[in-house]
């Protein structure tokens, strides 16, 4: 495992985009839920263990229904004061040949959620080489704008590393998730790093 710079307190927050009665997207037999819970809570082995500070994770969340729920997360994370936020998603299309990531910020955060996800975006291209990971505006999403990224007062993205549609996708996934929390903490660490946090 690698280790990661010391980070002061409540730098970072990490939703886990969905909740038991909202499991997001399905495909291969799982839902977005069950995939993204799994990684997230290493994520926070991997904090503690690193001994980084808290990593905050609003598991409130878990038990809230869709629209309920990503209010309470927003609300949730913004009371932390945190300085940075993922929420971790899974894609899924009609089109089941379609692959790879998308990290998604806030439209016009250059200096803030678009370097996050540049960020991002290079660790998870380590993590799954031969695939492409886009980086685009919230804009470019299919519901035209993203609540999280657009609500939460901390430097924010939206993170889809693969498609739950998609075998490959979902086969490399379910093989190397815990690298995916492993990379997902780099991607952090390198953004505080750059920020001076």
């Amino acid at each position: 495992m690698q280790t990661f710079p010391q980070l002061p307190s409540s730098v970072w927050a990490v939703s886990k985009g969905h909740s038991k009665l909202d499991p997001g997207a399905f495909g291969q037999g799982s839902n977005e839920y069950a995939q993204i819970s799994p990684v997230v809570n290493y994520m926070e082995v991997i904090w503690s263990q690193q001994a980084l500070g808290p990593l905050y994770v609003p598991h409130e969340a878990d038990e809230l229904p869709a629209r309920v729920g990503l209010i309470q997360t927003v609300r949730l994370i913004n009371a932390q004061k945190v300085k940075g936020t993922i929420e971790l998603h899974f894609n899924a299309a009609t089109n089941k040949h379609r692959r790879g990531g998308e990290v998604y910020y806030k439209e016009g955060s250059v200096v803030g959620g678009k370097k996050l996800a540049e960020t991002i975006a290079a660790r998870l291209r380590v993590w799954y080489p031969d695939v492409p990971c886009k980086i685009l505006p919230d804009t470019a999403s299919y519901v035209g704008w993203l609540y999280f990224v657009r609500r939460t007062h901390a430097v924010a993205a939206l993170v889809e590393p693969c498609f739950l549609s998609n075998v490959q996708d979902f086969n490399y996934l379910v093989s190397h998730w815990k690298a995916l929390a492993e990379t997902l903490c780099q991607g952090l660490g390198d953004f505080s790093k750059a920020r001076g946090w």
